[in-house]
């Protein structure tokens, strides 16, 4: 499964381990994202922050782009346009903050920041406790999942907690409505800041097949396995890197 990375060598200095550690956590976090909606960013961004932080945020919101845009066309019938209208425009002041943070933020702080957020989902998920879905909450979710997105490419968490309709479809596509507007936001202020370069879209583009790789398992999976099954397992494995996060940002 580590191919891509043979025709082609990634941006940066990466053992082999390590590459093919990289691909394996694509393929689930894919595989997921796939089966439940959501999970690709909670997944990936945590552990990769620890197995290759070059890659984060850059090459991630790339990869975030291309999995929420795949899934908003399958399900765009069913997106709720004025709640992705109202969480975009929300997400903006969260964005210009995150941007501008990540300039001073070290990988042992990015690192506690996220395992924050990522061990705040995780426990979430595993009580299957939400937030109130109010004009209010949403607010402060998308205020937050654009810092997230610009500093991680995880703006993931907020959201999945304070939007939650009834009809999965529309959830999911209007996660990945959002999502998408998100990353590709955050990817041009990026851009504008100097922080988003074409080594990024290299290292994004060589690890795009491990997505499609993903989405395909998934896709089988969704027929054997029931979604709270997939999603208690998503929640342990966002807990265990949260875990690891911490430990690696104490220790510098």
């Amino acid at each position: 499964m580590i191919w891509p990375f043979r025709q082609r060598q990634l941006t940066g200095r990466f053992h082999g381990v390590t590459v093919l550690l990289v691909c394996v956590v694509l393929l689930v976090s894919a595989a997921a994202q796939a089966v439940t909606g959501s999970g690709f960013g909670l997944i990936t961004a945590p552990i990769l922050l620890v197995l290759a932080p070059q890659l984060v945020p850059g090459p991630l919101l790339v990869l975030t782009v291309a999995m929420t845009a795949t899934g908003l066309l399958r399900e765009y019938r069913h997106c709720d346009v004025r709640t992705v209208v109202f969480v975009s425009a929300a997400m903006l002041p969260g964005v210009a903050i995150g941007t501008a943070v990540l300039g001073t933020l070290d990988t042992g702080a990015l690192r506690l920041v996220v395992a924050s957020a990522a061990a705040v989902i995780g426990v979430f998920l595993l009580t299957g406790r939400t937030l109130p879905g109010s004009r209010r909450a949403l607010t402060a979710a998308g205020v937050a999942a654009g810092f997230l997105a610009a500093v991680a490419a995880m703006p993931g968490p907020p959201l999945s907690l304070a939007y939650r309709p009834s009809n999965p479809a529309e959830l999911r596509a209007t996660l990945s409505a959002i999502f998408l507007i998100i990353s590709v936001v955050s990817a041009a202020a990026l851009a504008v800041q100097g922080q988003f370069t074409g080594a990024d879209l290299r290292n994004a583009a060589i690890m795009s097949p491990m997505l499609l790789c993903g989405t395909v398992i998934g896709g089988r999976l969704a027929r054997q396995l029931a979604v709270t099954h997939i999603s208690r397992v998503t929640a342990w494995v966002i807990l265990t890197a949260a875990a690891i996060l911490f430990t690696a940002g104490f220790s510098g």
